[in-house]
């Protein structure tokens, strides 16, 4: 698998759904929130954390929770806070 944002299948469906905000990806629990439900999504056993699958634009997609979390944390869609200790 490419290590390429944008490179992989499913990429497209993945950076669709953080970018509307119909998911979210929370940094600390490692969850991807679905905002139509406020539940975490059931992701199918597989390598990569599994996948799931998802509809955009009438077209069917298998996204692994690993590349979503790339790409939520490269556009910025991520929610939770991290202690790293010290005064913020």
């Amino acid at each position: 698998m490419s290590e390429l944002i944008g490179d992989a299948p499913g990429d497209f469906a993945a950076w669709h759904k953080l970018i509307t905000g119909c998911w979210v990806y929370n940094i600390v629990t490692g969850e991807v929130i679905s905002m139509t439900t406020q539940k975490p999504l059931t992701f199918e056993p597989g390598p990569n954390g599994g996948s799931v699958r998802t509809r955009v634009h009438g077209h069917r997609f298998r996204v692994t929770k690993e590349r979503i979390a790339k790409i939520a944390v490269w556009i910025g869609r991520c929610e939770g806070n991290i202690k790293t200790g010290g005064r913020t």
